[in-house]
Order: structure tokens, then C-alpha cells, then sequence
């Protein structure tokens, strides 16, 4: 959708989205992501936690959707994914159906929560991906990690900046940073960036979950010296993950709680500078280099 603007003469408002409708049996279920990370089953006209009374047939079931939203019907074994590209509403309102919002303008004041009128008059832009296949996908990548790479390429892709280069010559940069293949397929580079003198900040993420694909969904061992080529790596030292500790001066407090499922914790040293991911895990490390 681009420059899609509203215009109106009459009624409350309008409230346009993208429909999209299959003839899988979803069975009142669809997926939505939290945050781009973890996917979260939803159930239509439902809540886990208390017994819910349907006054709100949409909205009711509306999510926020940052990066997908899915369904499944387990019987063919079929998935219908659709990636956006920015932050929207969406859900599945009906089996078979995923809808996502893509604008609104009303002319009065919906009643939760913002008390203004939610009169956006500037035209929406964005694009929508549609993956559908087998759950368990082809050429031994399931359709989970297909639509995760997808979404890594999409939605953080390359920004484009020119400038004029008369005098500049592109032959020290070539020599920097590895290419994709320096990385594992399931790993991203969260973070690059100047730390203190002789010092970088490295952020790394594993970005499937357990059981999402037979092999990608594995741990992943990554060398920071390969990746980090063109520098002399001398000392790598992981921190918490917003970088403002050394992790190995965390002294957590302990909660009485009640939990739900086991949580082991994932604890990986590094290895002659090789660190390992588990699966959705993020870890943070200041890399000192000469």
C-alpha cells in the first residue's frame, strides 16, 4: 500500500485493512510476534488468565504485530505468514482470514484512552509479505526460519547514503567487516558500534526459536576474531545485555515465584574468543582491539 490516504464525507470514521482470506481451518487460532522476537499464540474470543465475556467482536481480538502474523491448519500441514514492514494492529477475525491495519481517521473519539479524535489526515506507506507453504517447509528449512530471514532482510535492510567520492577511495572499507557468510544463517548483528578507546561494542542474536527448524534451531558458535577481520582482536568481555555491566559482576536478586515451566538458565563461555548463541538468546560483549 502506498500513499493510501483517507478521505471522508459522512459516518464516525474509517478504519481500512488489508484481508487477507484462505480456505485453511485455523481453528479460532493465529500467531503474532512480540516485538520481533518470539511468537505468541492467540485465541479468538478468548484470554488465559480469566473467563472473557465478548463485547468487542474486533477489536477484542486485535493485536499489535510488529513484524508477522500467521495461521495454521494442522490437518494439511499448511502455513499462510504475512510480514509487514511497520507496527499495526492485526488479528484473524475469522478461520481462514488474516487482516492487518493499515490506516484510520475517525471524526470522534473512540472512548479508550487517548481522548483526542484520531483524525490522521497524512497518507500510510508500507508493504506487506506473503509466505505460505508446508509447516515444515522444503530443502530442509522449515517455513519458520524462511520467514524469519525474510523478515531480517525486509525490515532492517540497508539504508542508502550518497555523497560525492572524487577524492575517496572505496579500498579500505572493502576490507572491513565480513560479508553474511561470516555469520551462521541464524545469527544477526544486533549491534556494532564505538566503545571506549581501542574498544567496539558487539551485540549478537539468535533469531529462531527451539524447535522451529530441524537444524537451525541449534546452538551457534561464532568467532569474533573472523568476524571482526580487519582488527586485532585482543580481549573479549561479555556485559549485561544494555552494556552497562560486566556480566560477571551481576549479583541477581532472588524472587519467591511461582513458575509456570521449567526455565533453565543458559549460561556459554568464551571460547578462544567463540561465543555461542542458543536459541533467542542475545548477548552483549565489549571487544578491545589495536
Amino acid at each position: 500500500f502506498i500513499d493510501l490516504k483517507i478521505y471522508y464525507r459522512s459516518g464516525s470514521g474509517i478504519e481500512p485493512v488489508s484481508r487477507f482470506v484462505t480456505n485453511l481451518s485455523s481453528d479460532r487460532l493465529f500467531y503474532t510476534d512480540s516485538n520481533g522476537r518470539e511468537l505468541l499464540k492467540r485465541r479468538r474470543d478468548y484470554r488465559p488468565s480469566w473467563n472473557l465475556t465478548v463485547t468487542e467482536p474486533v477489536s477484542g481480538n486485535y493485536y499489535p504485530v510488529t513484524s508477522r502474523i500467521l495461521i495454521r491448519d494442522p490437518n494439511q500441514g499448511l502455513e499462510f505468514a504475512v510480514l509487514n514492514d511497520r507496527a499495526q494492529g492485526g488479528s484473524s477475525v475469522k478461520d481462514g482470514q488474516i487482516e492487518l491495519m493499515v490506516h484510520r481517521r475517525l471524526k470522534v473519539d473512540d472512548g479508550f484512552g487517548v481522548a483526542e479524535v484520531l483524525d490522521d489526515m497524512e497518507p500510510a506507506r508500507g508493504h506487506h509479505y506473503v509466505v505460505a507453504d508446508r509447516v515444515d517447509g522444503d530443502n530442509g528449512t522449515s517455513l519458520a526460519a524462511r520467514e524469519r530471514g525474510l523478515a531480517q532482510r525486509k525490515l532492517l535492510s540497508p539504508w542508502l547514503f550518497f555523497t560525492p567520492a572524487s577524492q575517496w577511495s572505496p579500498a579500505p572499507w572493502c576490507s572491513g567487516l565480513k560479508s553474511s557468510l561470516g555469520l551462521p544463517s541464524n545469527v544477526h548483528l544486533l549491534t556494532l558500534e564505538p566503545w571506549k578507546d581501542q574498544a567496539v561494542l558487539l551485540r549478537l542474536e539468535h533469531f529462531l526459536e527451539k524447535n522451529e527448524d530441524p537444524i537451525l534451531s541449534s546452538d551457534a558458535d561464532v568467532n569474533i576474531k573472523e568476524l571482526l577481520a580487519p582488527l586485532t582482536v585482543l580481549s573479549v568481555n561479555e556485559t549485561t545485555l544494555d552494556g552497562s555491566q560486566w556480566l560477571s559482576e551481576v549479583d541477581r536478586l532472588q524472587w519467591n515465584v511461582t513458575v509456570t515451566e521449567d526455565r533453565i538458565p543458559i549460561f556459554h563461555q568464551i571460547n578462544n574468543f567463540t561465543i555461542t548463541l542458543s536459541p533467542m538468546q542475545i548477548r552483549t560483549f565489549i571487544v578491545g582491539y589495536y
